[in-house]
């Protein structure tokens, strides 16, 4: 449990080091294309040196960690385009519906039916995301926007079900290679910013931050959901998963010194009781 929280909370970095990225005007596509070469050879030696003890990648572990990487790319891809088009605290509510679908996912097709123990702790992570976000109910946002913030939370939940239901061999340092190579090649497909690399003139400043965002927003947490997802199951990976947004809210208003209100911080306490009371055995 402690590895998927870990993995969330490093997912909580980025929306600050985002912000920061924004602040120099570095352009949404450049450092997000630059999330990935350090994973690619940061998870490309270690599945080098440790081939010999996992074995090699089946092609079903191949089809798996595609899978992930592409639902990976796909959540961020459509997240962003969706904060283009409404508020900032209503994405995070849209993406955060993860906190429901993937359970629902997992019972539809596995079967595996939640606790009424975690179905409480769903409904608290779900308003405390509301007061945490600090919903804005006078701000415009758009349909298609909305369709977009909900195509991604959709898209984080099936990266989750997949990384659940995790095998075919393979070292974790290995499937994320994998995952990271597909999750890459798609983003810079869409965003195609290496024809104008040389143009940018801060592209050595967007190289360190996409750099620091790729290491705490995809190596170091999709290395640790590989350890961990597996043998949680898929409601308690979601409960867990959520530690995301609370960790955000608190490195914003310590390190970006932005002002959070009274509601927002319930709205903290509340998540935080939330995933502690979803992660306790049903016997408690």
């Amino acid at each position: 449990m402690l590895t998927m929280m870990a993995a969330a909370a490093s997912y909580g970095l980025v929306t600050p080091l985002a912000k920061l990225a924004a602040t120099r005007l570095i352009p949404v596509g450049l450092f997000t294309s630059f999330q990935y070469p350090l994973a690619l050879v940061m998870f490309g030696l270690a599945a080098l040196f440790t081939r010999g003890r996992a074995g090699p990648l089946t092609r079903r572990g191949w089809g798996q960690s595609a899978l992930v990487g592409a639902f990976g790319a796909g959540t961020a891809l459509t997240y962003y385009q969706a904060l283009l088009r409404v508020p900032a605290s209503l994405g995070i509510i849209l993406l955060f519906q993860f906190a429901w679908m993937l359970p629902v996912l997992t019972w539809a097709i596995d079967g595996m039916r939640p606790s009424p123990r975690q179905w409480i702790a769903i409904a608290g992570i779900a308003a405390g995301t509301i007061l945490a976000a600090g919903l804005n109910a006078a701000a415009p946002a758009s349909w298609s926007g909305i369709l977009l913030g909900l195509g991604a939370g959709l898209s984080y939940a099936l990266m989750l079900f997949v990384q659940n239901r995790s095998s075919g061999g393979g070292s974790v340092w290995m499937r994320s290679w994998a995952s990271s190579l597909t999750a890459g090649l798609i983003v810079v497909l869409v965003y195609r910013p290496w024809t104008f690399l040389g143009a940018h003139p801060h592209w050595g400043v967007a190289l360190g931050y996409g750099t620091l965002i790729g290491f705490v927003g995809q190596s170091l947490p999709l290395l640790l959901m590989y350890m961990s997802a597996p043998a949680l199951g898929a409601t308690l990976t979601a409960i867990l998963a959520s530690m995301e947004l609370p960790v955000a809210i608190l490195l914003s208003a310590i390190w970006l010194r932005e002002p959070v209100a009274r509601l927002q911080w319930l709205g903290v306490l509340l998540m935080l009781a939330a995933l502690v009371w979803g992660s306790l055995p049903d016997s408690a």
